[in-house]
């Protein structure tokens, strides 16, 4: 049998690990390529609307986001610290260092969330721990906007609500200004 193959045992084991390895190599090749996109490819959502309304339980807040976005040129960064935190001067590094909480605790992925995230994800109204023990999301909201707009602030705040709150009831003294102020005083410390 001259010019004959010689057929091996080996020969089907070889050829499915071979096949194997291809795939193998082939789902390493998709994983890398899949991980190779950036933090605004993973994060991507359509534009917000020009205005955004949110629910509030003294009354909606409509807020015209395009306004301060492109015709005042305000940066996304300004109010979404989130978006680039470790680059703005923001307390978020103080607490790593300086307190109690310690985010690195539970985050360990990296510095900062991988995508925006809503204020109460981090900025709790009812602390469970102390991991949980920010600003609650209601004063950080109302802070980041009084950073530019006074007029709402301090102990005419509570008399001023439909500034923002649109259709809110003017409340009285009987809620007072604290309700938008800081709950305790380690709230007022940060």
């Amino acid at each position: 049998m001259k010019g004959a193959t010689r057929f091996s045992p080996w020969t089907p084991i070889v050829a499915k690990g071979a096949t194997l390895f291809l795939w193998v190599l082939i789902g390493g090749l998709i994983a890398v390529a899949v991980s190779a996109q950036t933090v605004e490819d993973r994060c991507l959502s359509p534009a917000p609307p020009d205005v955004i309304v949110s629910p509030s339980s003294v009354g909606n807040v409509t807020f015209a986001h395009q306004m301060h976005s492109e015709d005042l040129e305000i940066p996304c960064a300004e109010c979404h610290h989130e978006t680039d935190a470790v680059r703005l001067q923001m307390p978020h590094q103080d607490y790593l260092q300086d307190f109690w909480i310690d985010c690195t605790t539970c985050h360990h992925e990296s510095e900062t969330p991988a995508c925006p995230q809503a204020c109460s994800t981090c900025h709790h109204s009812a602390p469970h721990t102390v991991a949980d023990e920010t600003m609650s999301a209601k004063v950080v909201i109302h802070q980041s906007c009084w950073k530019c707009h006074e007029v709402a602030t301090g102990s005419d705040a509570s008399r001023n609500c439909s500034v923002c709150h649109q259709g809110a009831a003017t409340p009285d003294s009987e809620i007072g200004a604290r309700h938008i102020q800081p709950s305790s005083e380690k709230e007022v410390e940060r």
